[in-house]
């Protein structure tokens, strides 16, 4: 709302600039804020932390940083943590009109399981499995090339290679100030993954 003047009289060169926080409940379980890329995966796996809190099993969780600027965070993350395997979340892109259905989930039909040349088939199919079993909806996301354009990318090549696998939750207008998301997604991905390493908690032991 400034005009150039205004502007350069307030903001020097190097300085950030961001939207105002906003915080909307939409109808159902939507939710619209700035911030969800990805704020609701770290959601969910507090959510699944919680529910693992009584299994018998080594869990190490990362938080990473500078994911949208090169991955930088998660390239070290991994290092000296005698990783088994390690699961990503992320979100991807929700289906608005004019997009292509092919490369869209849709919001409110549960976590997005990823398949891809760079990601564990093992893993991919386990996960599914889990989900059936369980009753929890999801949807499947094919991604083709050798990049997921998530933190998976440089965790599979960590050390001596990391199988991984990936979540993601579907989400509206991705990279904006009104990113939109359906809470139960992130309900049903923080189950998806508790469920998983129960199951594979049960088979290591």
């Amino acid at each position: 709302g400034m005009s150039k003047q205004q502007a350069e009289d307030v903001i020097s060169s190097g300085d950030r600039v961001t939207f105002k926080r906003n915080f909307t409940q939409l109808l159902n379980n939507q939710v619209s804020s700035s911030c969800l890329d990805d704020r609701v995966g770290v959601a969910s796996i507090l959510l699944a932390i919680d529910m693992l809190k009584d299994v018998d099993a080594k869990i190490t969780v990362m938080f990473s940083s500078q994911e949208e600027i090169g991955i930088r965070g998660a390239k070290i993350g991994p290092y000296s943590k005698k990783v088994d395997e390690a699961i990503c979340v992320d979100v991807s892109f929700g289906y608005t009109p004019f997009s292509k259905k092919e490369d869209c989930g849709i919001v409110g039909q549960g976590p997005m399981i990823g398949i891809s040349p760079i990601l564990d088939k093992s893993m991919y199919s386990k996960l599914t499995e889990v989900a059936n079993k369980n009753n929890i909806p999801y949807q499947t996301e094919v991604m083709g090339g050798g990049s997921t354009g998530t933190n998976a990318d440089v965790i599979t090549v960590c050390e001596n290679g990391i199988k991984t696998a990936l979540i993601s939750i579907a989400q509206k207008y991705m990279h904006s100030p009104i990113e939109v998301v359906d809470t139960s997604d992130v309900e049903n991905t923080a189950k998806l993954i508790a469920c998983y390493v129960k199951e594979r908690a049960g088979e290591i032991n």
